[in-house]
């Protein structure tokens, strides 16, 4: 049995929109979720887990449209998701009253459900939000129903606020996988067994590292779980370090040659430092038009200011004969008359 863990993607929500992205990286989210149907087909996955918070706020028909038609090009592979606490399920919510064209199982109730998978003889448990804050300790204590087959958990939380879990408990309460969401960093707090599956692309400029999704497989003789890069685009933090001979064109061409090496279309937070002659200024404006820059941090000394700073720094010629002399009082005696004469 295959199957793909998607944590957060956040749907329809607002990205970077101080930049001007807004709509790009509404984009790009979508076209993340493509990626993750065309890698369900390439592997043959079974099932597709999404682990709440698939879109930003609670949806409405029309983007639950949109969704089911993105999901209907799973060529075998059921999906089964659950609510989180940004689009929970209310009284009347387009979650109950939509139905999906493709092989969608939405977990609606305000309780723990299982469903059992008979093709692969697998128990999927999940649980929807019905309120944006959950401080009632929902998976405390709980076990797979019964002995035999696979059991899969979904769920979303992990603060007090959103469904306060004990981790370790969690992690040995029988479940064969536990696929969680809320956290929009991938982590992995049990090999193989427990994990967050982070947001599908990064949300804002402080969600740096890879975002993607989790495959996992189950044979007769071993499980695993592995992650795989799936955004199109990551926030990268870029250190350009700048020579005193460099003039402002080479400056430039530093800074282009970092980007490429991450590529163009990447997010960046430049740091710039080193050495630069004073009248060689860089126009920002320029580079955030050029480029996905979301911020320039600057620490590049003058090198007018650097040698000043040099020279202030240097002992002077008595300071290092005093110190040399300083046991010798008759030569230090010489040697001090001797230096003001010169």
């Amino acid at each position: 049995m295959k199957f793909i863990h998607v944590g957060d993607v956040h749907l329809n929500g607002n990205f970077e929109s101080s930049r001007g992205w807004n709509e790009e990286r509404k984009e790009d989210v979508y076209l993340s979720l493509q990626s993750v149907v065309a890698l369900a087909n390439r592997e043959q996955v079974d099932y597709l887990f999404f682990t709440g918070d698939i879109f930003d706020a609670p949806p409405t028909m029309e983007q639950l449209k949109k969704l089911d038609e993105i999901l209907m090009g799973l060529k075998q592979t059921w999906v089964f998701m659950i609510a989180g606490n940004h689009d929970y399920i209310t009284e009347n919510a387009a979650y109950l009253n939509y139905e999906f064209s493709s092989k969608v199982y939405m977990f609606k109730e305000d309780k723990v459900k299982c469903v059992h998978s008979k093709s692969t003889d697998t128990y999927i448990y999940g649980y929807s939000y019905h309120q944006p804050q959950i401080t009632k300790a929902v998976f405390d204590d709980i076990k797979p129903y019964k002995k035999g087959g696979r059991h899969i958990l979904l769920a979303h939380g992990g603060d007090a606020t959103h469904i306060p879990m004990n981790q370790e408990e969690l992690k040995w309460s029988g479940f064969d996988y536990i696929a969680l969401g809320h956290i929009h960093e991938p982590r992995v707090l049990a090999d193989d067994l427990m994990c967050y599956g982070g947001s599908l692309e990064p949300l804002d400029r402080t969600e740096t590292g890879r975002h993607g999704v989790f495959l996992g497989e189950f044979t007769k003789e071993h499980h695993f779980v592995k992650f795989v890069p799936i955004s199109q685009r990551n926030y990268i933090d870029i250190y350009v370090t700048f020579e005193p001979d460099m003039n402002r064109i080479a400056m430039y061409q530093q800074i282009h040659e970092e980007i490429l090496n991450y590529g163009i279309d990447q997010m960046f937070t430049l740091y710039l430092q080193g050495t630069k002659k004073k009248f060689e200024k860089l126009d920002y404006d320029i580079l955030y038009e050029k480029y996905h820059i979301v911020n320039i941090m600057e620490d590049v000394i003058d090198e007018e200011y650097e040698i000043v700073q040099k020279r202030e720094n240097q002992p002077n010629i008595v300071s290092l004969v005093e110190d040399k002399l300083k046991d010798q009082q008759d030569a230090l005696k010489y040697a001090l008359e001797g230096l003001q004469h010169d």
